[in-house]
């Protein structure tokens, strides 16, 4: 957690949090069960001292609550770190290629003439593998775990994922729920680029994505993204959300039709 004041850091410090997939509670919407929910996640973990709700809808309920509830907010510190932003969804509602008609056709020239010069880097060979299944767990973590040492995040912000137990325990409960639906681009015989992401119910959420700096001349960050968007629609849900701050190259492919923000409590 960063502590600024016009604009610079002055306090820097990690916490550990419960990270609430989906961005706010599937609950019945009462403000005692709400608070009776955030009061439970937080002691079932132990070590952790707030709880982080990404992609929260202005105007929903769950903001609604913490920003009026007095008994909540005498209880936590409501903290948003990025206040309210623009978020980047698509709402696939036909095949890919009817979403791709929406582009000019030089733009799509451009999206496959990027597809293919990745191809002919692995040689003919480049495969967008799905991750959702406990099995393909410990698989995607590791491979994951490698392209994050080499990518901009880890060597800007010492952030990224890592082979842990605890993350790989963490993925397969997520898979046994039905809600991991991650993947890895493979070029060749090597992993370039990897998305971690969740679908829950009908909305999928591209949530964290890294590629390995060596790759980045063969923009593997935009391909991945233009083949997520291409099996998202074979497999569909009802519209992919995707945050702005982890993916700079989602503004190429979508609109910023929702206003959200990150709550910290």
């Amino acid at each position: 957690m960063d502590v600024c004041i016009y604009g610079r850091t002055v306090i820097r410090q990690r916490i550990t949090t419960v990270n609430i997939l989906g961005g706010r509670p599937l609950a019945p919407e009462e403000d005692q069960v709400y608070i009776c929910l955030f009061d439970f996640l937080l002691r079932s973990f132990r070590g952790a001292f707030a709880l982080f709700l990404s992609h929260v809808p202005r105007g929903s309920y769950c903001l609604g609550l913490v920003g009026k509830n007095r008994e909540l907010r005498r209880r936590w510190l409501v903290y948003l770190p990025e206040g309210m932003r623009a978020l980047h969804s698509i709402r696939l509602s036909g095949s890919f290629t009817e979403y791709l008609s929406k582009f000019k056709s030089d733009t799509r020239r451009k999206f496959r003439k990027k597809v293919e010069r990745l191809r002919a880097r692995g040689g003919g060979t480049l495969v967008l593998v799905r991750i959702d299944s406990e099995q393909q767990v410990e698989m995607f973590v590791r491979a994951a775990a490698k392209i994050s040492n080499h990518s901009w995040q880890k060597r800007c912000l010492d952030l990224g994922i890592q082979a842990t137990a605890e993350q790989i325990s963490l993925l397969r409960g997520c898979a046994k729920r039905g809600i991991l639906r991650s993947y890895l681009l493979r070029c060749g015989e090597a992993f370039c680029s990897f998305a971690l992401g969740f679908q829950i119910g009908e909305t999928y959420r591209y949530s964290q994505i890294a590629f390995d700096e060596r790759w980045e001349e063969f923009a593997p960050g935009i391909v991945q993204l233009y083949l997520v968007l291409e099996d998202v629609s074979t497999h569909r849900p009802a519209a992919c959300s995707i945050s702005a701050t982890e993916t700079g190259n989602s503004s190429r492919c979508s609109e910023p039709i929702t206003t959200k923000t990150r709550l910290s409590l």
